[in-house]
């Protein structure tokens, strides 16, 4: 994992070589500017309109992609197809067409978009939700084959349709990625249609544009703590749901009761046992569905009120017409050193993001915490070894290299043992 930040090396040499003073005395205003933000009302409301416009483009474009994501997930699922039509050949077909949106970046979408269409909010919505559809597909499908399908065939087996078995065999254990994804996606959706400002799409993205070329830092200051109390809101909000939601169920906090285990349970075992309360589960799926009750007309509201108009996308403006000079001079770039220029940057911005968090680990072990007392290897004693329930430690006795069945478990003379033939 070190490996990677091996690309310090030339970083750290070619760095001398590009920094100057000449921007010092500009950085120095910005920095100072961070505590000073401008508090005129003008400015104010300017941000917070943008801010509102960015955020409306970034739940708008979080939901299409979501909801296009998941039907194409399912579309290029192996186990899907494999399940439906006993065939894999179009799910690789399709995963194969999905990785030509998937690589282009949400704002060459909106420069492309934005030619074709013209300045319309549908555009910067439209730019989000093409290339993270295509990722949303890629990652659910790749966790819908990773689930066990011994579930599945056993329904498909006992007669029940293709769709009722996905849905009741894939459904449940696919939620909780689902959901923690999707939330991930929302957050990057908000970067995205900020970006997208910056290059003429409307928003925030457009008021901080304004203010850098304008060298206003306190007025773009403004803009950024608005942004950056927005981002901190959703994630608080995110971590607050996935605590509530998924932990439970992935942890057992909180959603389970102790049943006793036994005969007269029905699983032939003694002991204690944790199961999940009924009425837990049952409050977060109500929970879950009143979400997507309130979501939905939010969605719409936000569309109306942006003048978002979906058909507009089947408009396009009539290109311009390249002559063989126009051409000519497309060729004539220098392609291979673009190209090869912006994959070293993409390995190079790879190796940075990747090597550097094992780097901070190493020389700085505060970050890491301390380390688990169970394990022996923190500064506290190991735990003990826990205590082993009477229904397993009779289990045991009765493995290889046992005379003789544990206590509590039927003799093999015993009228409730199976050789007995009692019941």
């Amino acid at each position: 994992m070190v490996a990677p930040a091996l690309v310090l090396i030339p970083v750290l040499l070619l760095l001398p070589g590009l920094v100057h003073g000449g921007g010092i005395d500009l950085l120095k205003a910005f920095l100072q500017a961070a505590f000073t933000p401008s508090l005129d009302p003008l400015v104010l409301g300017s941000a917070i309109s943008g801010l509102g416009v960015t955020v409306g483009i970034a739940l708008l474009g979080w939901a299409a992609s979501g909801l296009l994501g998941l039907a194409l997930a399912l579309a290029s699922s192996r186990q899907v197809w494999s399940s439906c039509c006993g065939q894999v050949w179009p799910a690789n077909l399709l995963r194969r067409l999905l990785a030509v949106p998937r690589s282009i970046h949400e704002l060459l979408w909106g420069l492309l978009l934005l030619q074709l269409i013209g300045l319309q909010p549908a555009v910067a919505i439209a730019a989000i939700a093409i290339p993270y559809a295509a990722l949303v597909a890629r990652v659910l499908s790749d966790q819908i084959d990773a689930l066990p399908s011994g579930a599945l065939v056993a329904l498909r087996c006992g007669g029940v349709a293709a769709p009722q078995a996905l849905l009741t065999a894939l459904g449940p254990p696919l939620l909780p990625g689902l959901l923690s994804y999707g939330g991930y996606r929302l957050e990057c959706a908000l970067r995205s249609a900020t970006l997208l400002g910056v290059f003429g799409l409307g928003g925030l993205g457009t008021e901080l544009k304004l203010c850098l070329q304008s060298l206003e830092f306190h007025q773009l200051w403004t803009g950024l703590w608005l942004l950056l109390a927005v981002m901190l809101l959703l994630e608080t909000g995110l971590a607050g749901l996935r605590r509530r939601w998924l932990m439970p169920r992935r942890l057992g906090l909180g959603g389970l009761t102790t049943t006793p285990l036994g005969p007269e349970s029905g699983t032939g075992t003694r002991g204690m046992g944790p199961t999940p309360r009924r009425d837990d589960l049952g409050r977060r799926g109500r929970e879950m569905v009143l979400a997507l009750v309130v979501l939905g007309p939010l969605l719409v509201w936000l569309a109306r009120a942006m003048d978002v108009h979906p058909l507009a996308l089947l408009h396009w403006q009539p290109l311009p017409n390249l002559d063989a000079a126009s051409w000519a001079s497309v060729l004539a770039l220098p392609w291979p050193q673009l190209v090869g220029s912006t994959l070293l940057l993409t390995l190079v911005a790879a190796g940075l993001a990747v090597g550097l968090a094992p780097l901070l680990l190493l020389y700085c072990p505060l970050a890491q915490g301390p380390a688990p007392a169970a394990t022996g290897l923190g500064p506290g004693p190991p735990l003990a070894a826990a205590p082993q329930c009477p229904a397993a430690a009779a289990v045991a006795q009765t493995g290889p290299g046992h005379g003789r069945p544990g206590p509590g478990l039927p003799q093999p003379g015993h009228p409730r043992s199976p050789a007995a033939g009692g019941q």
